[in-house]
């Protein structure tokens, strides 16, 4: 772990972070994205309330996530030059415009707890993440807009992200993991990274309870 002006030996590159962080995630990653909340978003059929039941769920998640994220980054990061994706405003804006803003506060997940960040790599890790969800955003918001007609400016705010500038941000992450990364930590990120997308398809399973869903995540969830 390292802070801010150290100067920590030389990460063994961007890209190759970047291959280990994707490679030790991939099951998790497909485990997330096929779960009974999220796969309909890149099927045909989409429906407009299952759409804003996933919009509600990514609030009550980002609720709890981001202000973790916003701490360590406060803590690790200080004055670096890097900024957040705004989720929370994105969310906001589309309960808005979808006429589901109340529902945003009827959270079932005030028990649940996003994974501790307490090292410059756990940070990167856990950024590693939701940052890296924005790519992903980028084909839901198409074929969102293409399934039920959604665009930025009628609820679609939130997987729009950054739009054009989606790579841009998506590189500003691995600018400051070069800074706060050092040689050796790979595998503490990638720790992290994981637990984070373990706890956000609990998050997911939780929610999907909550509206008599299954939610079968491809792990053996028993029901409540």
């Amino acid at each position: 772990m390292n802070h801010p002006g150290m100067n920590p030996p030389a990460l063994p590159g961007k890209t190759c972070l970047r291959s280990i962080l994707r490679e030790k995630t991939r099951d998790d990653h497909r485990r997330l994205d096929h779960h009974p909340l999220l796969g309909p978003l890149v099927r045909p059929g989409l429906t407009r309330e299952h759409y804003g039941r996933v919009l509600l769920t990514f609030s009550w998640i980002y609720e709890h996530v981001d202000a973790r994220l916003q701490m360590a980054l406060d803590q690790f990061a200080g004055e670096l030059p890097y900024y957040m994706s705004d989720r929370r405003r994105w969310l906001h804006a589309d309960l808005d415009q979808l006429g589901l803003l109340s529902q945003s506060q009827n959270s079932p997940l005030h028990a649940w707890t996003v994974p501790p960040i307490t090292s410059t790599a756990q940070l990167i890790g856990h950024l590693y993440v939701v940052e890296g969800s924005t790519l992903g955003g980028q084909v839901i918001a198409r074929l969102v807009h293409e399934g039920i007609g959604i665009t930025p400016e009628s609820g679609g705010r939130f997987f729009h992200g950054h739009g054009a500038k989606t790579m841009e941000h998506w590189e500003s992450l691995w600018t400051l993991a070069g800074t706060l990364v050092s040689a050796g930590d790979e595998p503490p990120c990638a720790q992290a990274a994981s637990q984070l997308f373990a706890a956000l398809n609990d998050a997911f399973c939780i929610v999907a309870r909550y509206w008599q869903m299954p939610a079968d995540d491809g792990r053996d969830q028993g029901k409540p």
